[in-house]
């Protein structure tokens, strides 16, 4: 997963401050610690400089078989939107885990023992009203501290199929990809409504997702949805499918119980440009899938090869004359990924800018006011190691 920061979006979020934070449940309290940072000296040889830094942080404690945990509800989640979130934890103690992100969207993570620096990627669900940041301890036997705890909203920009999605022997491919950088932003989400625990979905009665699957200009002629539950307490689901253009639901079948679960689509949907899967939580109790996966036979694609690309744009310093819009990835004549979008010069007079990605530089384009100019950013080889990028547009003087 290649990571950019974008010069063309908003100013970067500070953390909110411990005051914005309301005890939820449990042993919770606040502590000052103190760090220290070495820093490099601004003169060639000069000795680094060790800064001192007080912080108040917030902290919580468990007993081993109970839960307890802070929350924020000033910052406000957009529906269906993509955010990151960043903060540094440790614990002492041992137990099951730490809990980091929202109370819709979570991760659980074993606290280390030092202080660490941690982030991921979530796509919030479709109502975010009653949504808020939650930060705290599950079964821990110990204490956990939290600091530095960072909001940012993200765009996910996908190819024609994103990450987990491929074309290969006439044949369309999604498979989840809950415990990757994604986690629940793949391309193919659609919308949401359960709960998503770490690398799982969490059903309970009537509370649902959607996905829709589109083999780029593919038709589908038949599909195969597969599907891992890897907990089950007095839960099912409903899997329903639609054509896209059509309005009634179709039902494919009901699962229940621990396990693997394959259904055929029925055959009255096929052909299919586009294709939407809808899961429903049914009974009194809750069911957990861990694994999704849609297999697809298509029509006219039997030399296509296709292999999903996405990347995650984060917010850097803003431009108040620059709008960019309609991002997408495509590859070039020689294979090389680009972003491609729109940039249109919002003020009054001629804007000159360059566009950039990492140390190279493109020609200086004028951006007359008001009219749209295609841009295209070639992105640097894919590497084994997750390095931010700066990209953008570099307004010239």
């Amino acid at each position: 997963m290649l990571t950019l920061l974008l010069v063309w979006g908003t100013a970067q979020i500070e953390p909110p401050p411990p005051a914005d934070w309301q005890p939820g449940e449990g042993q919770t309290f606040t502590r000052h610690e103190v760090f220290l940072e070495a820093r490099s000296g601004n003169l060639p040889g000069q000795s680094p400089v060790l800064i001192r830094t007080d912080r108040i942080v917030l902290g919580v404690k468990g007993t081993g078989n109970d839960m307890s945990w802070w929350r924020n509800t000033r910052l406000k989640l957009q529906p269906n939107s993509a955010y990151a979130v960043e903060f540094w934890l440790k614990g002492t103690g041992s137990g099951v885990c730490a809990l980091t992100g929202t109370n819709s969207v979570n991760r659980d993570l074993p606290p280390p023992p030092e202080w660490t620096r941690k982030q991921f990627i979530f796509r919030t669900p479709a109502d975010t009203r009653d949504t808020f940041l939650r930060f705290g301890q599950w079964h821990w036997n110990g204490e956990i501290l939290f600091d530095r705890i960072q909001l940012i909203p993200v765009q996910v920009v996908h190819a024609a199929l994103g990450e987990g999605e491929q074309i290969c022997n006439g044949r369309y491919r999604f498979t989840s990809r809950y415990e990757h950088a994604l986690s629940n932003a793949q391309a193919p989400l659609q919308r949401f409504t359960a709960l998503f625990n770490t690398n799982r979905w969490v059903f309970t009665r009537n509370q649902e997702v959607v996905y829709r699957h589109q083999a780029g200009n593919y038709p589908m002629q038949e599909a195969t949805l597969r599907l891992n539950v890897v907990y089950e307490q007095n839960g099912s689901l409903t899997i329903m499918a639609q054509r896209e253009g059509e309005s009634d639901w179709r039902v494919v079948g009901q699962v229940s119980g621990r396990g693997e679960h394959q259904l055929q689509l029925p055959r009255e949907l096929f052909p299919a440009r586009a294709l939407l899967i809808r899961m429903v939580g049914q009974g009194e109790g809750t069911i957990q899938v861990g694994y999704y996966a849609l297999e697809a036979i298509l029509q006219g694609a039997e030399r296509a090869t296709v292999t999903g690309k996405s990347l995650v744009l984060f917010p850097g310093a803003q431009s108040r004359s620059l709008r960019v819009s309609e991002l997408r990835l495509e590859p070039d004549a020689r294979g090389r990924w680009q972003l491609v979008g729109s940039a249109t010069n919002t003020g009054q007079q001629p804007l000159k800018v360059q566009p950039f990605v990492g140390e190279a530089r493109d020609a200086v384009l004028t951006l007359e006011p008001g009219k749209p100019a295609s841009i295209r950013l070639t992105l640097p080889p894919p590497s084994l190691e997750e390095t931010p990028v700066e990209l953008g547009l570099r307004q010239e003087r």
